[in-house]
């Protein structure tokens, strides 16, 4: 688990539905530069679903490629996981 919770206007309940990223997420975003740095291929634009602990791994991903300050994450709400778990809510991002 993450070693805190960042406050959320809706409320602790909010991580409910839409949870962070855990330490081992966090650990394995190095781990997949390395692989993106052996098969040689660079990254010049980032998407990301608009779920919490995507965009932690996106931000994660460029921080390991120092990149966390050239490149902007592009949140995409089609890049989504089943829309009937949440109904018709949008995820609770910030």
């Amino acid at each position: 688990m993450p070693d805190n919770f960042t406050k959320r206007w809706q409320g602790y309940s909010a991580y409910a539905e839409d949870t962070p990223l855990t330490k081992i997420g966090i650990f394995q975003a190095p781990i997949t530069r390395e692989a993106f740095k052996k098969a040689q291929l660079d990254v010049s634009h980032v998407y990301s679903s608009p779920l919490l602990r995507c965009i932690q791994t996106c931000n994660a991903f460029l921080k390991s490629c120092r990149k966390n300050n050239e490149i902007k994450i592009k949140v995409e709400p089609g890049l989504y996981e089943w829309w009937a778990l949440f109904g018709e809510r949008l995820p609770l991002v910030g």
